[in-house]
């Protein structure tokens, strides 16, 4: 033996209390018999000891000596269906004081393995804990025999999807092209691990290894939620990227407006999954780039013409006043124009969103659109704008019925040297005597918009009114 005392001390304290585990099987499973027997509740009972190596774990992990482990002796239920299995749960808490922190429900939240049971430790007479675990035949089935003998057993023959979870993990893994120790450290991480369970604010469980990160939880919501990651909010208080998430967490991820992940989250993440997602996102980055790079090169002779064209136009349409881009309604963006195509205020435009570079603007009938790796679900809206000295307000208005508020509106706006652009009435939040209602205005840059609204909100037919 590796350990022969350890060993010795934990075969002498089994053969020791042998008589005594004897007598507490009996007496429980006669109170069980006694109580099961009046519901008519299909069920069967069976005991079992701990293996001498499940007992040594268990002392090492949590550093306890034998005769505080709790479960080295265990009764375990089987019934016919689910709900009966809580019937029975709610049942032997009825007949013993349960103790706190030791109900497990492997049956809403089974282990990755596919494993599934409840398991309660209960307290008997002269301070005696045992563990009673519940389950139907079906899960006594699987957990005993194994996934593949359970699935042979089975008269369809056709497995759960759940059941599959750990197996879709190992070969996502297979498929990385690890190293033996990094495979070995991602299988020891991500599939053998002790789990937690993390809820998202909607109250969704997520399932993780033990020592998980915000930035794994992010990346197992969804890529792009990694991907946008700026932070993170444990049960309503901000903590790091790398701290450690605890069992039973309600995790808010923040999120930025664009995608810009980190080399260093590398050294954070824990989960195979999260790292094969961050890499993947620099591979394609710089994918990007070299063939951006290559088309800049191929189309240099041709945009030298086209950049003269476009500085004449610039000129003549602008003078000396500057002309950006509107991106749907978004301003002051990291943007750029394509070499390839340089478009000028006089084509039609879209934006590509790009890793690293901001957005790129090329012309609409550009033929290198078609080239670019992921455009169709990249693109974006984009438009030609032109500065203006004015500024442009949006309301949202609430006012009576049987009012004239755009009049009264329109009287204030005059009074500022301001115009309506348009307005609009919402029915679908309007009632018989209220409406709600939205309007655009423009002001010279020299108007306070406050003021505006104060005036606004003295008028009787004003209910509400605020900047959208």
């Amino acid at each position: 033996w590796l350990y022969p005392d350890i060993y010795k001390t934990i075969t002498d304290y089994i053969d020791k209390s042998k008589i005594d585990r004897e007598k507490t099987k009996t007496l429980v499973t006669k109170k069980i018999l006694e109580k099961l027997s009046v519901t008519k509740i299909p069920f069967t009972i069976k005991s079992r000891t701990k293996h001498y190596y499940s007992i040594y774990r268990k002392m090492k992990k949590y550093d306890k000596k034998i005769d505080e482990i709790f479960d080295l002796f265990g009764i375990r239920i089987i019934t016919d269906t689910i709900e009966n299995c809580y019937q029975i749960f709610g049942i032997v808490h009825s007949l013993w004081q349960p103790i706190p922190g030791r109900f497990k429900d492997y049956i809403a939240n089974p282990k990755k393995n596919g494993y599934k049971s409840l398991h309660t430790t209960v307290l008997l007479e002269k301070r005696k804990a045992i563990e009673i675990q519940i389950r139907t035949e079906k899960m006594d089935e699987l957990n005993e025999f194994g996934i593949a003998a359970h699935w042979f057993y089975k008269k369809d023959g056709v497995p759960d999807a759940r059941d599959l979870e750990w197996l879709k993990t190992l070969k996502e893994v297979n498929n990385q092209n690890l190293s033996p120790q990094d495979y070995y450290q991602t299988i020891r991480n991500d599939i053998l691990k002790e789990e937690i369970y993390i809820f998202t604010p909607k109250g969704d469980i997520v399932e993780l290894p033990k020592g998980s990160t915000p930035l794994d939880f992010a990346y197992r919501i969804h890529t792009l939620v990694g991907h946008r990651c700026r932070g993170a909010k444990a049960n309503g208080i901000i903590i790091p990227l790398h701290a450690s998430l605890k069992n039973g967490m309600v995790v808010e991820i923040i999120t930025a407006k664009e995608p810009h992940p980190k080399q260093s989250w590398l050294s954070i993440v824990k989960t195979a999954t999260a790292k094969k997602k961050i890499r993947h996102y620099f591979t394609m980055k710089r994918q990007e780039e070299q063939s951006q790079q290559k088309t800049d090169d191929k189309h240099t002779e041709k945009n030298d013409k086209n950049e003269i064209v476009h500085k004449k136009h610039v000129a003549k349409k602008t003078s000396s006043t500057k002309i950006t881009v509107d991106f749907d309604g978004e301003k002051n963006l990291l943007f750029s124009f394509a070499n390839c195509c340089k478009p000028t205020p006089a084509d039609n435009i879209v934006g590509f969103v790009s890793r690293g570079r901001g957005i790129i603007i090329h012309r609409e009938d550009c033929e290198n659109l078609k080239n670019i790796n992921g455009f169709t679900e990249r693109k974006i809206r984009v438009n030609w704008s032109y500065p203006s000295k004015n500024n442009v307000y949006s309301f949202f208005v609430k006012t009576l019925r049987k009012s004239s508020p755009f009049s009264d509106i329109g009287n204030i706006v005059q009074k500022y040297k301001g115009q309506i652009l348009d307005s609009s009435i919402e029915n679908q939040n309007s009632t018989d005597e209220k409406v709600d209602g939205n309007f655009s205005v423009e002001f010279p840059s020299d108007v306070n918009i406050e003021l505006v609204l104060k005036d606004i909100r003295k008028a009787p037919s004003i209910l509400f009114i605020d900047k959208r």
